[in-house]
Parts: structure tokens; C-alpha cells; sequence
């Protein structure tokens, strides 16, 4: 189930003094808004507002992990990830969870199954399973927008 309105809204937010690049924050948002839009339908999205909305996404010591998540902010330390594609994964990763309310599926690290591991951007299985996802929530089906089922083999 997601955590918020298949339409969240986040804001830039770095925490313990840590910063970092605008743009492998971006480029997973981005990346997870192609996840929910098609041709035939836009399932959600996840919109940037300057200042309050649904929770944060920055950078942050993270309990010295290299991304981290609560039900509020969703992040990665930069001192752990140097490389942009390191970012990226590990932004996917968060974000991903937080608004799925999950967490290491499969029992190891999100983005392990989301993520193509060279390049860190979200995969085939992360675009259909938050597509999936948000098909399946009771806040976006109970409007009405959308129901069917999808059966895998």
C-alpha cells in the first residue's frame, strides 16, 4: 500500500549538516514518474513543491548507511556514494520505499531488484512492480481510476 496520495508531493531536505548534487535526486524522481505514466494511463506521480508537502529527500549521514527512509524523508550519504550512479540507486532505493512502505525485498537491499546495478537507473522489474503497485492500492482504486488484475506466471 502506498504511504501517500498515488499524487505525492516532496521538497528538497538535507539533514546532519550533509549536501550533495541536485541531480541524481532529479533524475530518480524523474525515473519514477515515467514508472507511472503510459500512453494509456498516468497511474501517479511524485511533485516538487519548495517547501512543506508529503516528506523530504536529500542527503544525510544516514546512521552511517548509504541511504536511508523514514515515513517522512528519504535520502542517501553522500560520503558513501561518490559516484552519480551510486546516488541514483540508492535515491531510487528510498524513495521506492518509503512511499511502498517497504523495505530490503527479497530480504537483501531494493536495489538489488529495482536498480540495473551498472548504471543505477530503475529497471524493468522497479518500473512494472511501482506500476503494479500503485494499481493495486486502495487509495488510487477506491476513486474509481483504475481496477484489473494482472496475473504472473
Amino acid at each position: 500500500m502506498l504511504l501517500y496520495s498515488p499524487d505525492a508531493k516532496w521538497h528538497r531536505e538535507d539533514q546532519d549538516g550533509k549536501t550533495g548534487p541536485e541531480a541524481p535526486i532529479d533524475d530518480a524522481m524523474n525515473q519514477l514518474n515515467n514508472a507511472l505514466s503510459y500512453s494509456w494511463k498516468k497511474y501517479g506521480s511524485f511533485n516538487k513543491v519548495s517547501s512543506g508537502g508529503n516528506f523530504g529527500v536529500g542527503y544525510s549521514y544516514c546512521d552511517g548507511w548509504s541511504g536511508l527512509h523514514s515515513s517522512t524523508w528519504a535520502g542517501g550519504n553522500p560520503d558513501l556514494t561518490p559516484e552519480y550512479w551510486m546516488k541514483l540507486k540508492v535515491f531510487l532505493e528510498e524513495i521506492f520505499e518509503l512511499q511502498t512502505q517497504t523495505d530490503d525485498l527479497g530480504g537483501k537491499t531494493t536495489n538489488l531488484t529495482i536498480c540495473d546495478l551498472a548504471t543505477g537507473n530503475l529497471n524493468l522489474i522497479g518500473r512494472d512492480l511501482l506500476a503494479y503497485i500503485y494499481v493495486k492500492d486502495s487509495k488510487a482504486s477506491s476513486s474509481g481510476s483504475f481496477k484489473f488484475g494482472i496475473e504472473f506466471y
